[in-house]
């Protein structure tokens, strides 16, 4: 097995993005823009700030959670 087939793609996604698929998976989640965006902001959760959007991984807000 090479070093690249090891190598986990992380998903990193919007917030908003983020918002949807957690919406998707859970129709009654009370998680908002505003929560993650907090999350972020107080680094609970991986993120990397690109402009003025910040790009989540979305495996961590799931872990997080």
């Amino acid at each position: 097995m090479t070093n690249e087939e090891n190598v986990k793609v992380k998903r990193m996604r919007t917030i908003k993005e983020c918002v949807k698929m957690l919406k998707a998976d859970d129709p009654k989640s009370a998680i908002t823009y505003n929560t993650i965006r907090t999350l972020c902001l107080n680094n609970q959760v991986s993120f990397i700030k690109i402009g003025t959007r910040y790009l989540v991984n979305y495996d961590s807000l799931l872990d997080y959670l």
